[in-house]
Formats: structure tokens, C-alpha cells, sequence
């Protein structure tokens, strides 16, 4: 895209890059002008977060997306997990623990279907969806959404995206092309 003679060209907004994780079979696509932090950190007490996509001139509304994958064996004897399952496990997590004064504002299971002819979420397969908002130490009142999936019976897959609750619509577009965009590597049947 860049010219070399010319190193004033611009690269145009809606330009996506690919990112790839082939340890966790996570591809994503993400503006090229957002940053990535690839490192992976624990997310709760059966989780990882894989990587995190943030929009570094962000400021205070600090719009960021978030991987994470969680091992359902560690909270459920019975196997395999059903998504109404995990879907409460989460609110339970959300409501508890990370996310002061946490007002859930949406959930329900089951929802995949795109809109306005996007793809699905995971690859078709059944999703819970959640929506929140919180008060962050830092930045104060925050505003996201979930969508998670199980992977094999057991493994939890987890996207949300978080921004302060006033631009919670600007930076949404955005995301929501990032969101279906990703795409996990299932398990052999």
C-alpha cells in the first residue's frame, strides 16, 4: 500500500490487517492502526486472555477488543458444558469479582444470526451474548459486550469489547466488523 517515492501516502481507514494465533486457532481481522498486546494473562480463576486489540489514541475511552479462552472443566464436573451453563458462569464472574457497580443491561443465548448479511459469530455455532456496563477505578463508567461460545464440551471462547459508555456507539462499527471477522479453529470430530 505504501508507495516508497512517497512516503506521504495515507493508508485509508477501513484498511484490515490479519491477526493470527495458531497455538489457540484464533484469526482476526483488526485496523491497521490499532495496536495488539499478544502477551496472554490469567482471566479469572479458569481463564486466559489471549490477546487484546486496542485503539492507542483512544485517550480516556480507551475502546479495546479482548480474546480470551476459559477451561470449563475447572468450574463443572459435568461435561460437556452447555452454553446456558457458561453463560451464567460469566454473569456470576462479572457480577462478583472485576467489574464494580456491575448493571447488566442484556443477556440471552443462541444469538447468531448476522445482520445486514455478515457472517455469524464462531463459525455457526450457538453463542451467549451479554451486555454491561460498570465503573472502572481508572476510567470510570464503562460499557461492553460479550460473545462467547464452547469449543469440544470444554473449552469456553470469549470476545468482548469495552470503551467508555459515552462512545460506546462510535467506536462499535468498528468492532463489530472485528468481531465477526473472527474465526477459531474447531476440533476434529
Amino acid at each position: 500500500m505504501l508507495n516508497e517515492s512517497n512516503t506521504n501516502t495515507a493508508i485509508p481507514g477501513h484498511v484490515f490487517l490479519t491477526y493470527r494465533n495458531q497455538k489457540y486457532g484464533i484469526k482476526m481481522q483488526y485496523p491497521y492502526y490499532w495496536s495488539i498486546d499478544g502477551n496472554s494473562y490469567p482471566a479469572g480463576k479458569i481463564g486466559t486472555q489471549v490477546v487484546s486489540f486496542f485503539l492507542p489514541s483512544g485517550g480516556s475511552d480507551l475502546p479495546i477488543v479482548s480474546i480470551g479462552i476459559d477451561n470449563l472443566s475447572k468450574s463443572f464436573r459435568d461435561l460437556p458444558v452447555h452454553l446456558d451453563e457458561y453463560l451464567r458462569l460469566s454473569l456470576k464472574y462479572k457480577n462478583s469479582t472485576g467489574f464494580p457497580g456491575f448493571k447488566l443491561i442484556q443477556s440471552n443465548v443462541n444469538y447468531n444470526a448476522g445482520k445486514n448479511g455478515t457472517r455469524s459469530l464462531f463459525g455457526g455455532n450457538n453463542v451467549y451474548k451479554i451486555i454491561w456496563s460498570y465503573n472502572h477505578p481508572t476510567y470510570g463508567m464503562r460499557k461492553s459486550i460479550e460473545f462467547g461460545t464452547i469449543v469440544g464440551g470444554n473449552k469456553g471462547f470469549f470476545i468482548d469489547y469495552t470503551t467508555s459508555g459515552r462512545k460506546f456507539l462510535k467506536y462499535l462499527p468498528t468492532t463489530e466488523k472485528m468481531i465477526t471477522s473472527l474465526a477459531i479453529a474447531m476440533p476434529a470430530k
